[in-house]
């Protein structure tokens, strides 16, 4: 699969993506150019959100600190 390699692409996938939401519809069929462009689209940005993005737990209400997650092996 392709990844997007930086930023500025993850920018354009991003709007491109907020562009197709406006058209894209759950009557659009599965097979339609558009539907296809925001799936692709879409699991390029997941993808790279998983590799770039550190994973967090919510800021706790009581301590205003956040937790790393450790992700269990």
């Amino acid at each position: 699969m392709a990844l997007l390699k930086t930023e500025e692409a993850y920018n354009a996938a991003m709007q491109r993506i907020e562009e197709l939401l406006k058209i894209v519809t759950d009557e659009t069929p599965t097979s339609d150019s558009r539907y296809l462009e925001l799936d692709f689209l879409s699991d390029l940005v997941e993808e790279y959100e998983n590799i770039h993005s550190k994973r967090i737990n919510p800021v706790s209400r009581h301590t205003n600190k956040s937790v790393l997650s450790v992700p269990s092996v």
